[in-house]
This record gives C-alpha cells, sequence and structure tokens, in this order.
C-alpha cells in the first residue's frame, strides 16, 4: 500500500527554505532581507525605553544582549540565503544582473551590520555591565525620623522606591518641618519624583556635609535650603548606561530646563547641569546663595532651625514639650527635664554643633531609662531587646572592645555614644518615654526572672559576639518568656 505524501507546511519549512535558497530571488531579498531587517529595527526601537529606562538593571541588560545577539544569527540566516536564491536565479531564467546585485547588497549590508555592532553594540552592553555592577555596589540610603528636630534624615544612595518609603514616613510623622541630606547622588527620576514630594508638602532642605549629583535635584524641592558653613554641593550632567549621546545631552537639556524652572539662574544651571561627569563641580557657598540654588548659609543651627527661632528657656521649654517623648520625660522627671532646658538653652545661645545638641537630648532618655525597664511589658522589653541588638551590631563593625564594655554594663559613655548611628541613639527616646508613661499612669515595676541556662548578667559573656548570639536567641522566645529574661539582663 503505498504511503500518502506529507502535507506541506510552509510556515514550519519558510526559513529552511530561505537558508537553501528555494525561494524566488524577489522573496529572499526584499520580504527576508529588506523587510525582515526593517522589523528588527524597529525592535530595537521599540523596546530601547524599556532597557535604556532601566539603567543597571538585570532586565534591562538581558533584553539588550539578547536584541544585539540576534543580530549577527539573523543577517546570516539573511545573506546565506539571498546569496544561494541569486546562485540559482539564472537557472530560473532570470537577469545575471539583479543576482550580482542582490549579492552584493547583501554582502555591504553585513559589513555595514558587523561594524556597527562593533562600534555600538558592544560598547553599549559593556556599560549596561557597568551598570549593573553599580546596582550591586548600590548602597541606599537610609532614612528615618529626627523626632528632636522633627526633620527626616535621608544619608545614602538615591534609589528606586525612596519616594515611596519618604512618603510613608511623612505620613507617620505629619508635623515634620525639614529634610536633611547627605547623599552622594543616585537615581535622576527617584530624586525628581522626592523633589516633587518635597515641594507639594512646604518641607525645607538642608545639607550639613555631602549633596552631589542627583542629590542637588532633591535639595531644590525645598521651600528653604539650608547649607551648613562646612556643606559641599555638587553638580555633573546625568548620564545612564546603555544610552546614546544624543539621548543623555536630551536628558540634561531637560534637567536644565527644570531646574531655571525653579528658580536657579540659568547661566549657573547650565554650567552646573552640563559639566562633564569626571569633573564635578563644587561652587563656593555664597555663589550658590546668589543662583538661588541654596537661601540661606548657616552653621550648626539646623537643630535650632527645625525646633524653635527663639533660644531662651522659655522657648526651649514650649518646643521640647511640644513633643510627646519630651513632654512625658517633663512630668516624670521633671528635674532631668529643668536641666536639659537650662543646658539646652545655653548650647543654643553658643552655637553648639547638632551632633553635640543632639547629645544633650539624647541623655535624660539614657540616663533615666535603668529605673524604668521595670514598667515596660513583655512586648516592650522586646522592642529594647532589639534596640540593643542593632546597637551590638553597629558597635561590633567599628570597634569590638567598645561594644564588648557596653554590653557587659548598657551605660552609653560619650566616646561609645559616638560610634552610633543617629538613628539608634534616638530610638531610646520612645522607648524610654513608654517605660515613663506606664509608671505614671500608676504601673508596677516587674521583678526579673531569676537566672537560668546563662542568661543572667553575671553570666553574659564578655565577648561581643556572644553577646550579640545569646541576646538574638531571647528574642527568637516568645514574648511572655523573653519579656522577664530580658529584663534580668538589661536591667542586671
Amino acid at each position: 500500500m503505498q504511503k500518502a505524501a506529507p502535507r506541506y507546511q510552509p510556515m514550519e519549512t519558510y526559513p529552511l527554505r530561505h537558508w537553501r535558497g528555494e525561494l524566488s530571488l524577489a522573496t529572499s531579498f526584499f520580504v527576508n532581507g529588506v523587510l525582515v531587517g526593517a522589523v528588527l529595527l524597529l525592535l530595537f526601537a521599540g523596546t530601547e525605553p524599556f532597557w535604556s529606562a532601566r539603567p543597571g538593571a538585570w532586565s534591562g541588560l538581558a533584553l539588550f544582549v539578547a536584541l544585539w545577539l540576534s543580530v549577527p544569527v539573523v543577517l546570516t540566516w539573511q545573506l546565506v540565503g539571498i546569496w544561494r536564491a541569486a546562485a540559482r536565479h539564472a537557472a530560473r531564467g532570470g537577469r545575471r544582473f539583479w543576482a550580482v546585485g542582490a549579492r552584493t547588497t547583501a554582502v555591504a549590508g553585513l559589513v555595514f551590520s558587523a561594524l556597527l555592532l562593533l562600534a555600538s553594540g558592544v560598547v553599549q552592553v559593556i556599560e549596561h555591565v557597568h551598570g549593573v555592577a553599580e546596582v550591586m555596589n548600590f548602597r541606599p540610603a537610609a532614612m528615618w525620623h529626627a523626632r528632636a528636630w522633627n526633620k527626616i534624615v535621608l544619608v545614602g544612595d538615591i534609589g528606586p522606591g525612596m519616594a515611596e518609603e519618604l512618603e510613608a514616613l511623612l505620613a507617620a510623622a505629619p508635623g515634620v518641618s525639614a529634610i536633611e541630606l547627605n547623599s552622594e547622588g543616585g537615581h535622576v527620576a527617584t530624586a525628581f519624583e522626592i523633589q516633587k514630594l518635597i515641594h507639594a508638602r512646604g518641607l525645607d532642605t538642608q545639607v550639613r556635609h555631602d549633596c552631589i549629583s542627583a542629590c542637588t535635584l532633591v535639595f531644590l524641592g525645598g521651600w528653604d535650603r539650608l547649607v551648613d558653613g562646612r556643606a559641599r554641593i555638587g553638580f555633573h550632567q546625568s548620564a545612564a548606561p546603555g544610552l546614546k549621546r544624543g539621548m543623555t545631552d536630551a536628558i540634561n537639556d531637560g534637567i536644565v530646563r527644570r531646574v531655571i524652572a525653579m528658580g536657579v539662574a540659568p547661566d549657573f544651571a547650565r554650567r552646573a547641569y552640563l559639566s562633564p561627569l569626571d569633573e564635578i563641580l563644587f561652587p563656593t557657598l555664597p555663589e550658590l546663595v546668589a543662583a538661588g540654588v541654596a537661601t540661606d548659609i548657616v552653621h550648626g543651627r539646623f537643630g535650632a532651625a527645625g525646633l524653635t527661632e527663639d533660644t531662651g528657656p522659655a522657648a526651649v521649654e514650649a518646643a521640647l514639650k511640644a513633643q510627646p517623648a519630651f513632654a512625658i520625660l517633663a512630668r516624670a522627671e521633671p528635674d532631668r527635664f529643668g536641666a536639659l532646658v537650662t543646658a539646652f538653652s545655653r548650647a543654643l545661645q553658643d552655637g553648639m554643633p547638632e551632633e553635640q545638641l543632639e547629645e544633650l537630648l539624647h541623655d535624660p532618655f539614657e540616663a533615666a531609662m535603668p529605673a524604668y525597664l521595670p514598667y515596660l511589658p513583655d512586648d516592650g522589653l522586646v522592642s529594647e531587646g532589639e534596640l540593643q541588638l542593632r546597637r551590638l551590631g553597629a558597635l561590633a563593625d567599628r570597634d569590638s572592645d567598645a561594644c564588648a564594655r557596653y554590653a557587659r554594663t548598657w551605660h552609653l559613655p560619650p566616646e561609645i555614644a559616638a560610634l552610633l548611628p543617629r538613628d539608634l541613639l534616638a530610638a531610646r527616646q520612645d522607648i524610654a518615654a513608654s517605660a515613663m508613661a506606664a509608671s505614671l499612669d500608676g504601673g508596677r515595676p516587674r521583678q526579673p526572672a531569676p537566672p537560668q541556662d546563662g542568661t543572667a548578667a553575671g553570666g553574659w559573656p564578655a565577648d561581643c559576639r556572644d553577646a550579640e548570639r545569646l541576646l538574638r536567641d531571647l528574642l527568637d522566645r516568645p514574648p511572655e518568656e523573653a519579656g522577664p529574661l530580658l529584663l534580668a539582663l538589661l536591667g542586671g
């Protein structure tokens, strides 16, 4: 019995028929050469917004590399098919002129595309790889609410998602009046988002140390823009991996127009945001004021600007009592609070730097905490334990001996406090205020758990890392079990 001939599947064999030269020269050249080439160009143009808008993103890099790798494959398929179709063209009755012309054009197109791939594609892939490396080394900014100063502090690189994080912080602290910046830059798009949020909320911006590159765009969002006399504000043009020069120029021209619209002097805006990448422009502070970038130069007085303009004791007392933690301190420890008001007022009048002013504000809570620790409930003691674990980690990274001393006594002398990030100092205020509030509400102090499993204060390891492990083990326990043990450790 004779087998039926297989059905012809043109779409399944079309690429192979082109490769073998079985298609007509016109189809091979105009459809598979010209038309397919045009489609490939459209793919590059259509996907460019995706990979160029994600500098350093793995997804953008993968798409970009895949597109460029497809170029030699498609070109080889096109050339071989056209070449073979041209060889059969005369046998099919076609003119030799068209066969030679098709081959010549195909070879010229291959040479041109190969040069383009080497001159542009390889360079742009390398730039994208560098962008990914930069993202891997990205140091995301930390943001926290400095309650004593009624402001948000931002330290580190500006990256995606930070506008949403800042918005959440502002929602939780509606009374914030300023944003302090200490950043060497980051993503321009995110910087503009944060700038818009700051301006819409009517907030001021402050720079005490460095604000460079994209950070300057955030700084311009403030209504009052204050710079410390020691601050540095640095400018240069924007760039993104994989972007062509023309696109980069268009982006920088757009930045300049937006900055000018904010009130910055046009000549300064062009000089600042068109400055070469490897030549950061650091204008003098008076230049920044004259150009409309900064509104004023201050000297270690950001804290006063965010708290009160009147440095007299009565004004300082009223400003501090407006903060919930200090209001509780005034009721629970009136002598400590009175001493704080006197010292803080005098320090403001003497122009004490903000770092030292903050130490004055933290000291009363640190000093009072041991007496009020027994008033904390289990969840409060867990919060205290978590804070101490974070402090141990920060100290261990900087000074293991200081960490061990702190773990043995939980006493925070100035030399150890200077090693801690400011957010780990400020966090003690809320916990201490909560314990003080419990005592004011008639709470009774708790008794610590009896020593067991080496968790009593006397059994506390001298080594800092061992102390971290033990504290972490306690925090893994249920609050009702961890609370009494933490009280024994931290209040011992």
